[in-house]
C-alpha cells in the first residue's frame, strides 16, 4: 500500500506542477486518476484500514436486524442486493469506492479551475479518512460539494434533493441542510473578522464544558448519541477525549487565517471561495464545540472540512510564482498524507 501510495503521490504532484500545459489531455489523466483511486480502494485488503472488517461483517450478516443500530439500513439494503450478486464485499466496496470519488471528482471541475492540486489535498486526507475508512461517510462529503455547487447556482432544490440523497448513505448527512441558508455573496472585512473571532469563543465555551447536545432530544440520533457518550466516559479506544490543539488542527485554523488574509486575491481567481469559507469556519467551529463527544466532532468537522480539498487549494493563488505555488500547495498533501499514515496511522501499514 505505502508503494501505492507514494505511487499517487509522484503522479499527482507532477500532473499539479504541469497542469497548465496538459491541454485536451488534462480531462483524460483526471479521470484516469480517478479511476485509479476507486480501484485501490475498491479492491483493498480487508483489515488494512480501521472499518473494512465491520463493513464485511455487516455485510455477511445484512439479514441481522440488531446491526441496524450499529449502521445505516442502507448499507444492509445494498449488502443484500450485492450478497445476491456475490459473497465478496470488494463488489460493495467498489460501488461504494466509485460514488464517493467520483462525486469529488465533478464537484472539483465545477469549484475549482486547478484539478490536481485538489486531488493532492483529497488524497492526504479524505481520500484516507472517508472514502478509504468511512466508506458510508465518502458517498457523503461527494454529495456535500456537489449540493455547495448547486447552492452557488441558486439551485437550492437540487441541492436539497442531493442532501436526501446523502442521507441515504449517512445519517451525519442531516448537518448538511443548513447549509441551504447560505449563499456565495462576497465576504466583507467585519464577516471575514467575526468568522474568525468566533474561533476563540469556541474554545470558551469548551473550557467551560458546555454541552449544547444537552437538551436537543432527536429520534434515533440521541439514542446514537447517549450511546456515544457511555463509550467515552468508559474510556474506550476510539472514543477517549479528544486534543482540540492537535496540529493538525491547529494548522487547518492558520490556513483558514491565512486564505482569509488574502480573500480578495483569491476570490479573483476563485469565486466559490466565499461560501467555501463559511462552510470551512463551521467545520473548525463543530471541531471544538462538539469536543465533549468525541465520534460526533470528527464526523460532523470531517463531514463539513470536506471542502478543505478546494479551499487549501486556493493557496496556490496567493504566490507568484507558478510552478512554486504548485509544489508548495502540493506538498499540503503530501504532509497531511505522511500525518495520517505515520502519525495518525489511519492505516496498518
Amino acid at each position: 500500500m505505502i508503494a501505492i501510495l507514494v505511487f499517487l503521490i509522484i503522479v499527482l504532484t507532477t500532473l499539479a506542477v504541469f497542469e497548465e500545459h496538459l491541454g485536451k489531455y488534462r480531462v483524460y489523466a483526471f479521470l484516469a486518476i480517478g479511476t485509479v483511486f476507486v480501484l485501490v480502494t475498491g479492491f483493498r485488503e480487508i483489515g488494512i484500514d480501521r472499518d473494512s472488517e465491520n463493513y464485511e461483517y455487516f455485510f455477511n450478516n445484512y439479514d441481522d436486524p440488531l446491526l441496524l443500530l450499529n449502521v445505516e439500513f442502507s448499507y444492509l439494503l445494498l449488502s443484500r442486493v450485492f450478497y445476491v450478486l456475490t459473497q465478496d464485499v470488494h463488489a460493495l466496496f467498489l460501488f461504494y469506492a466509485f460514488l464517493g470519488v467520483f462525486t469529488k471528482w465533478y464537484a472539483i471541475q465545477k469549484l475549482s479551475a486547478t484539478w490536481f492540486l485538489p486531488a493532492m489535498i483529497y488524497l492526504g486526507h479524505y481520500f484516507i479518512v472517508h472514502d478509504f475508512t468511512q466508506i458510508r461517510a465518502g458517498v457523503a462529503s461527494g454529495l456535500l460539494l456537489i449540493s455547495v455547487f448547486q447552492i452557488i447556482r441558486q439551485n437550492k432544490k437540487l441541492a436539497f434533493a442531493l442532501m436526501l440523497c446523502a442521507l441515504f448513505f449517512h445519517y451525519s448527512s442531516l448537518i448538511m441542510f443548513p447549509l441551504l441558508f447560505l449563499d456565495n455573496r462576497k465576504m466583507g472585512q467585519k464577516e471575514m473578522l467575526c468568522l474568525i473571532g468566533i474561533i476563540p469563543f469556541c474554545y470558551v465555551l469548551y473550557f467551560m464544558h458546555f454541552n449544547i447536545l444537552t437538551s436537543i432530544p432527536i429520534p434515533y440520533i440521541s439514542e446514537k448519541i447517549e450511546a456515544y457518550s457511555a463509550l467515552t466516559e468508559r474510556g474506550l479506544k476510539g472514543f477517549d477525549e479528544i486534543n482540540v490543539f492537535n496540529l493538525v488542527f491547529l494548522v487547518k485554523i492558520v490556513i483558514f487565517i491565512y486564505v482569509c488574509y488574502f480573500y480578495h486575491t483569491i476570490r479573483h481567481f476563485n469565486e466559490n471561495i466565499s461560501i467555501l469559507l463559511r462552510i470551512q469556519a463551521l467545520s473548525i467551529y463543530s471541531f471544538v464545540i462538539f469536543a465533549f463527544l468525541p465520534v460526533l466532532s470528527f464526523r460532523i468537522s470531517e463531514l463539513y472540512g470536506i471542502v478543505d480539498i478546494i479551499v487549501y487549494s486556493t493557496v496556490f493563488y496567493t504566490i507568484k510564482q507558478s510552478y512554486v505555488a504548485r509544489l508548495i500547495t502540493a506538498m499540503i498533501g503530501v504532509v497531511m498524507l505522511l500525518i495520517n499514515v505515520f502519525y495518525v496511522e489511519l492505516l496498518n501499514v
